[in-house]
């Protein structure tokens, strides 16, 4: 990654880390959300806790999301 100046970009190495991160996943996504949409991932990211590191919702959308989505729609 190179800046428009020809040297390395800023965000050169937080890309290389999220490359090696990534490597055990099959998919890997980066997406682009409007600035509101970031508190739905922020609460989410509250979840896990020490004491239960992994929280999954398969084919359930827990109530406390699908209320700050709602609110997102609005």
């Amino acid at each position: 990654l190179r800046s428009d100046a020809g040297g390395r970009s800023t965000i050169a190495g937080l890309w290389h880390q999220i490359q090696e991160l990534g490597r055990p996943f099959l998919c890997f996504k980066i997406l682009h959300v409007r600035r509101e949409a970031s508190v739905a991932a922020h609460r989410c990211a509250q979840v896990p806790t020490p004491g239960v590191p992994v929280c999954n919702w398969i084919d359930h959308t827990p109530d406390w999301l699908k209320e700050i989505v709602i609110l997102l729609d609005k």
